[in-house]
């Protein structure tokens, strides 16, 4: 499976760079990746996992400017809309990065809560 990856990684990279008269010859197959490490490796690119100063400065942001958790559909679609687009909104771009930092606080809270 690792290889599959590199080599997918490697064919989309050398599609990119050829020119387009070429590009038809450069094939590329189907990503091996699911659906779940593609969304979290570009959650990871979008917002990388905060410190503990971070969490809690946008927890306490988070009472005053309260921001509403987004059901897990309308998420991955926004995941698959930005990870496709070649000029990302920045709005929306903003927005998923609000709700992954919500992810990450609602989860070290309920692990706080737990001891």
């Amino acid at each position: 499976m690792e290889k599959l990856k590199e080599f997918y990684a490697k064919r989309v990279v050398e599609r990119e760079a050829a020119p387009s008269a070429k590009k038809r010859f450069f094939e590329v197959p189907p990503d091996p990746r699911t659906n779940f490490e593609r969304r979290t490796e570009f959650a990871d690119r979008v917002c990388p996992p905060p410190c503990q100063s971070e969490l809690e400065a946008f927890f306490e942001r988070c009472k005053t400017h309260p921001v509403r958790e987004w059901k897990e559909i309308v998420l991955n679609k926004c995941f698959d809309q930005l990870e496709k687009s070649k000029k990302p909104n920045e709005e929306k771009k903003r927005q998923l990065r609000e709700q992954i930092m919500l992810r990450h606080v609602r989860e070290k809270r309920k692990e706080q809560l737990a001891r």
